[in-house]
């Protein structure tokens, strides 16, 4: 199950990824910061830090050889990083850790 889940997890990222790009990369999704983005962040944060998520980063590194579910969305991973520097946000950041999901 979690195999599938990792290939529908690197076809719809892919694809966001892939109309980001013919957007020429914007620095947010709508090309200023919008909720959009918001939700973007956090649904990349929490795979990438809640506990919950461990076994679907286990499973993507065994399928990738990669400790990143979005190494293959940089796009996707830049703009989240600025979402993050958001000093809004930033002082939430450690609230992922401890989350279940």
């Amino acid at each position: 199950m979690t195999g599938k889940l990792v290939d529908l997890h690197i076809l719809r990222t892919t694809y966001l990824e892939e109309v980001l790009v013919k957007r020429g990369s914007p620095e947010y999704v709508c090309g200023v910061f919008t909720y959009v983005d918001l939700m973007m962040y956090t649904f990349v944060t929490s795979v990438d830090k809640c506990k919950g998520f461990k076994v679907f980063r286990d499973t993507f590194k065994m399928a990738t050889n990669t400790d990143d579910c979005w190494e293959h969305c940089p796009t996707i991973r830049a703009i989240c990083n600025r979402v993050a520097q958001r000093p809004k946000v930033a002082s939430r950041e450690s609230r992922y850790t401890p989350c279940d999901i």
